[in-house]
């Protein structure tokens, strides 16, 4: 077996890895736990635009995939990991030296031949690393092949030598890394007598409960006077659960009769958008609300999502990955389920429940939603073998977690499985008196109304850690 190093690690040192199937782990066990060597061949698949090709080291083939022709020279590293320092998700690449050598004057330079002719179309190409079984009896079935890597080629190929080629491989991650969210915008198309406050805002998207009782009384969501002739208000894309309480500054504190308005939900130019009709115009008063935002279904009659783990993922599947703006909602088919699953029901178990909005004056960069999600909830994200975004809980401390993460006894952790042992040096500047946290967030008011400090001390760094925990629920509790 001759493939490319998976590397996964916490931090400095590999920690959780990877699942193989029942007879793939076996197979990879042979002359460690048993006689004999693994029969594994490591395969690329490119999804060239004549066809899908695949190489190997020494060629062979499945009756499932055809032929691999042998022209991998070497296999880079595929670090897989998570970071305990800081929560920004660690991009994945892995590249692939080719060799456009043959035995036959007709194999030769057949790659060169076609990265040239299709040199505008092979970016971004799938790419997918397969541990397959060799075809002898008994060995691993191509039902039971595992995928090391899920990605797309990116850029374009290199010759770095006569007859070798490079190729970089990365996940999926494009419209993580460079995609703002939302992409909607608030037109005069749309909405002719829009205001002009209003105009070239983004949809406001609102997950989570917002209730401004025991604190300004005032509503803690903004709108956004679309029709200046209809009266009518949007505060959120997509059709939110229900709105509490309607407040304008002409009486503060004092919700409006819902008399003076109806909540209505109309798709203009493919949009859905959550509005409040009023019967009367409200000259330049300010409208803020409380409401509660998106539901599990496009309807908004299913249920709040309240559990921070279900907000992000559809902020990410919804928003980032895809284009979600009314009707039914896209498949999960970047996240890595089992584990949002998990992070769900940790969430849920421990009580924890979110408030996060979008949109508005700024859209966010998409990388921002995974990045200081996880800061806020002590989480990490990674990309898994399959190409798709996973979610664990960080606290390797908390035996519940761990039992709920990592009971799977196929999956490898380093403190148990790793021959150098797994360690974490902490630098002394990072050990904290003092943590500073703030809480319960009001878009209307730009701010976080609650704060709880918590000491110690005992430590005599005299160091503060401050967090603003902007997706936390947005009521008192």
């Amino acid at each position: 077996m001759s493939g490319p190093d998976i590397v996964s690690f916490f931090h400095y040192e590999p920690a959780v890895s990877h699942t193989f199937s029942g007879g793939m782990l076996a197979e990879t066990e042979r002359g460690i736990s048993g006689p004999g060597r693994p029969r594994l061949e490591f395969v690329l698949e490119l999804s060239l635009p004549s066809g899908t090709r695949r190489y190997c080291k020494v060629g062979g083939g499945s009756k499932l995939r055809g032929a691999f022709e042998p022209r991998v020279l070497r296999w880079g590293n595929i670090q897989r990991a998570v970071n305990v320092r800081t929560s920004n998700l660690i991009d994945q690449e892995v590249e692939v030296e080719l060799s456009d050598a043959g035995d036959r004057a007709s194999e030769r330079r057949q790659l060169a031949q076609e990265f040239a002719r299709y040199r505008t179309a092979i970016r971004g190409i799938t790419a997918i690393i397969r541990a397959v079984g060799q075809d002898v009896p008994g060995g691993v079935t191509d039902a039971e092949s595992s995928v090391r890597f899920n990605g797309k080629l990116v850029g374009l190929p290199r010759e770095i030598a006569p007859m070798v080629w490079r190729v970089r491989l990365r996940t999926n991650d494009g419209a993580l890394k460079y995609g703002l969210v939302p992409r909607t915008k608030i037109t005069s198309t749309d909405w002719p007598s829009a205001h002009a406050d209003a105009l070239n805002k983004f949809a406001p998207v609102v997950f989570g409960t917002w209730d401004s009782t025991g604190l300004t009384s005032q509503g803690l969501l903004p709108t956004y006077y679309v029709d200046t002739a209809g009266f009518r208000y949007v505060w959120t894309m997509g059709h939110g659960k229900q709105v509490r309480n309607v407040f304008s500054s002409a009486s503060p504190g004092t919700p409006l009769s819902t008399s003076l308005y109806t909540l209505t939900y109309p798709i203009v130019n493919g949009v859905q958008w959550s509005v409040i009709d009023f019967t009367t115009g409200h000259g330049n008063e300010t409208i803020t609300l409380d409401a509660d935002g998106l539901t599990d279904q496009p309807d908004g009659s299913g249920a709040l999502l309240t559990n921070p783990a279900d907000q992000a993922r559809f902020a990410l599947t919804q928003l980032v990955f895809n284009d979600w703006r009314s009707g039914a909602h896209y498949a999960d088919t970047m996240l890595d389920l089992r584990s949002w699953q998990a992070a769900a029901d940790f969430f849920r178990r421990e009580g924890h429940q979110g408030s996060k909005y979008l949109g508005g004056s700024a859209q966010t960069e998409a990388l921002q939603i995974p990045n200081e999600f996880a800061a806020q909830y002590e989480t990490r994200f990674f990309w898994t073998n399959a190409g798709t975004l996973g979610i664990v809980i960080f606290d390797p401390c908390n035996p519940v977690i761990n039992s709920l993460m990592y009971s799977d006894a196929q999956w490898v952790r380093g403190n148990e499985n790793e021959l150098g042992g797994f360690s974490l040096d902490w630098d002394e500047q990072g050990i904290c008196r003092e943590i500073d946290v703030e809480y319960v967030p009001s878009e209307a008011d730009g701010k976080l109304f609650q704060t709880q400090k918590v000491s110690d001390l005992t430590v005599p760094e005299r160091v503060t850690v401050s967090h603003e925990m902007d997706w936390s629920a947005a009521r008192i509790i």
